[in-house]
């Protein structure tokens, strides 16, 4: 990838437009944060995680983790703490949807958030029609694989991201450019050194798995049952 600098992007809908990236759980680890992009003033997001069944099609297809929702006065990439520290199992699958609303003064609507560079496309056109001019031989290059990064609008289905930017790719000047997966991320820690760091002396049974507590601390480590 060049130097050339991306850019948030954000499309603005009157119906709710949500976002997703599923991620491959590779080993026993433990869900803490999660982070995700907002190209607005005012916006609150609701995050929400989901256990994949096996062979699941979209990132919803399976048991709902966790939901939480909060407010960011100022765009920008943020972290996001997990009401619950969440047991994974390697070899599973999670998907993290995102549903961001725009507080603004025709009243709330729904932002998808995405980045953005230009591709190789648009240094051959600059090169071909402006001389001299430094940004025709700087472009990214984005790679972006099936069953990765998800949209759905009010009413559709799951689309899969990498779809989705072929045909925003045949509209006018966004033929030149190149986009990346989903502003969406989550942070997990081996779980051996969660337990390592702390005394789970407290185990009880809880609605939908067990809980774990530190008797130093009260870290508590929520595990889901096997469905």
């Amino acid at each position: 990838m060049s130097v050339a600098s991306s850019k948030r992007r954000q499309l603005i809908s009157d119906t709710p437009v949500y976002a997703a990236n599923v991620f491959p759980v590779e080993e026993d680890s433990v869900l803490q944060f999660v982070s995700v992009m907002t190209g607005d003033l005012n916006t609150q997001v609701t995050v929400s995680i989901y256990r994949l069944n096996e062979g699941a099609k979209n990132p919803v297809d399976g048991v709902l983790l966790e939901s939480v929702t909060e407010s960011f006065l100022y765009a920008g990439y943020h972290r996001i703490r997990l009401p619950e520290n969440i047991s994974l199992k390697a070899d599973e699958r999670i998907g993290i949807t995102v549903l961001n609303r725009v507080q603004g003064a025709e009243g709330v609507r729904y932002a998808l958030v995405n980045t953005s560079g230009m591709g190789r496309k648009a240094a051959e056109m600059i090169a071909q029609n402006y001389e001299n001019e430094p940004w025709g031989n700087r472009y990214y290059v984005a790679r972006v694989n099936k069953g990765e990064s998800f949209v759905k609008f009010s009413g559709d289905n799951w689309m899969d991201w990498k779809d989705a930017i072929v045909t925003i790719g045949q509209d006018g000047y966004r033929r030149y450019m190149v986009y990346d997966n989903l502003p969406i991320k989550g942070y997990a820690y081996p779980l051996d050194q969660v337990l390592a760091a702390h005394q789970m002396d407290i185990q009880a049974d809880t609605f939908g798995g067990t809980v774990s507590i530190c008797t130093e601390c009260g870290y508590i480590l929520h595990s889901f049952d096997q469905r």
